[in-house]
């Protein structure tokens, strides 16, 4: 996962089930990867990957420093911004989380922008203060709103990792001990 990003989601829901299934895994080497990960890749604008590393902080229980909090404050990016308020609400990140810039994104200019869904995720959620009055005011996103509609579910992990069955004969690579993916 760190000399190839390709790999990050195979990565993050190898570790997942494993964690999971009770895998004994080294909590501090992937601590160590999540905050080099971001560290390494929020600078560069390389969201996907920082969400991944966020992601997998969250599943894993894995806590982050106020080093890392200061990073992602910075970032202009809905799906990371969610993931850190949504870690910010578990304790996984410190409340001294800067969250002065996304707040300005909670009004109608921000459901119009590239950070939409911060704007109305963490409105509708009570992550920010700001209140819903925004989101009500603009037609399309009030009937979200008034549907209950999330783009967002703090909930959501990844389906289970399956092993694949071999078929009697069957000769095969990867061996039938490798995961395959549903």
């Amino acid at each position: 996962m760190r000399s190839n990003s390709t790999t990050m989601e195979a990565g993050c829901q190898i570790l997942v089930d494993a964690h999971r299934r009770k895998r004994e895994l080294s909590q501090k080497w992937i601590a160590k990867f999540i905050e080099d990960t971001i560290i390494e890749r929020a600078p560069l604008g390389h969201h996907g990957e920082v969400g991944w590393a966020l992601f997998l902080a969250r599943e894993l229980g894995v806590v982050l420093p106020d080093s890392i909090a200061r990073l992602l404050a910075e970032l202009e990016s809905g799906i990371c911004s969610l993931l850190a308020l949504d870690l910010r609400q578990k304790k996984l990140l410190s409340e001294k989380l800067d969250v002065s810039n996304w707040k300005t994104f909670l009004n109608r200019d921000g459901l119009r922008s590239h950070m939409w869904m911060l704007a109305y995720e963490a409105a509708s959620k009570g992550w920010l203060d700001g209140g819903t009055k925004f989101i009500e005011e603009e037609e399309h996103f009030k009937v979200l709103l008034d549907l209950e509609i999330s783009f967002y579910d703090a909930l959501k992990t990844l389906p289970p990792v399956i092993k694949r069955k071999r078929k009697a004969g069957e000769i095969s690579w990867p061996p039938s001990e490798f995961f395959d993916y549903p």
